[in-house]
């Protein structure tokens, strides 16, 4: 029972530094996004320009949505690792939710891309993380 209890507190320390590495990641993406045209690199948007947002909302309004989107998606995986920190039952579970939201709402933000692929592994392995969490509590 002590071993099983170790593991589940790596476990824990594993998902908490993804999850703070997650936000880091979501709050520099818009900040890539914001400053791009000041770097004279309009690549950097490239994903996003292309997106299904884009499409709908010109690439001004792609911006503004698709940031304030993963704004709140760092807000509550912020809020997420707060919970894991102190080892709230609720935590893993909104990481599950808030996981599975991104990645279906990222189809309608980007392109499909490698790195689209890379966060969506990212993600997959948080989820799995978090799944472990919840059977163990």
């Amino acid at each position: 029972k002590a071993s099983k209890l170790a593991h589940a507190n790596l476990i824990t320390k594993i998902l908490l530094i993804m999850t703070i590495l997650n936000v880091a990641g979501n709050i520099s993406n818009v900040i890539i996004w914001l400053m791009s045209p000041s770097w004279h690199d309009p690549s950097l948007r490239d994903s996003l320009n292309e997106g299904l947002i884009a499409s709908f909302a010109g690439t001004e309004g792609a911006l503004v949505i698709s940031s304030a989107i993963i704004l709140v998606y760092a807000t509550v995986y912020a809020i997420t690792a707060f919970g894991l920190f102190r080892k709230t039952k609720w935590a893993p579970m909104l990481i599950i939710e808030i996981s599975i939201v991104d990645r279906a709402l990222a189809l309608v933000i980007f392109q499909l891309n490698v790195g689209f692929l890379i966060w969506s592994a990212w993600k997959i392995v948080m989820i799995s993380l978090a799944f472990y969490l919840l059977r163990k509590k």
